[in-house]
């Protein structure tokens, strides 16, 4: 995809109007480093529009923002294998075809079957994008894969098989989650830096087309005391980087 070698940063927000619109107040400048990451979100138990109209809905606002210039991801990792719309297809089929219709340059993510399954539907719609559309897949493998090699190389090996990809047309993401949700001795830098090294060598000469760190610091909740004064944390996965 034309420019993924120029980006150096690859956030990861929700699909939610705030964040949406953020991206778009982006510099012109900045938008040529950066490659957003949206996990689509669930429609509001109260929305009485169909699944389809909210996802084209979700679609204009991304166009609106982001605009076709440049690449994004787009991942559902909120819905289930077996979420459809009307035509019987996964519903991620549906979404990146209303993208493909406004030439938005839109690639889709997944995760192995050990959190996309049970099954490979989800992971075989992708594929059916990644084919239609020529611009790769994204991979984002959780700490737990991570974290054991032969965990590692079995989610690797399984999921370009299904998606029928080259590594090469592949974006990884090594995704650490929240630091709050790791295990209590891999939270510290030298912990997560540990666990890189040994999984960028095992990598090594894969020739994936972007590795990406991902993790994130905020806590899960900020108590009363902090609601008028700064609650400073540090940011661990940006130092392990």
């Amino acid at each position: 995809v034309g420019g993924m070698e120029d980006a150096v940063y690859f956030p990861i927000h929700r699909a939610k109007a705030g964040e949406i619109a953020g991206v778009g107040r982006l510099s012109p400048t900045t938008r040529t480093r950066v490659r957003p990451t949206f996990e689509i979100q669930k429609p509001r138990g109260d929305d009485d529009t169909s699944l389809e109209e909210y996802l084209a809905g979700v679609g204009i606002q991304f166009l609106e923002s982001w605009g076709s210039r440049y690449p994004l991801f787009a991942d559902f990792s909120q819905f289930g294998p077996e979420e459809k719309t009307a035509d019987g297809k996964h519903c991620v089929e549906y979404f990146f075809r209303c993208l493909r219709q406004q030439s938005m340059l839109a690639i889709p993510m997944t995760g192995p079957e050990s959190v996309r399954g049970p099954g490979y539907g989800y992971i075989e719609a992708v594929a059916r994008i990644a084919e239609e559309d020529g611009r790769g897949a994204a991979l984002r493998l959780p700490f737990d894969e991570l974290s054991d090699a032969r965990k590692l190389e079995h989610a690797l090996a399984d999921t370009l098989r299904v998606l029928k990809l080259a590594s090469s047309s592949i974006d990884l993401f090594f995704d650490f989650e929240t630091k709050a949700m790791l295990p209590e001795d891999s939270q510290s830098a030298a912990a997560i830096v540990s666990v890189l090294t040994e999984m960028l060598a095992r990598i090594d000469g894969n020739g994936f087309r972007n590795v990406i760190i991902c993790g994130c610091s905020v806590p899960e909740r900020v108590t009363k005391e902090y609601e008028w004064s700064a609650l400073r944390v540090e940011r661990t996965e940006f130092s392990a980087w």
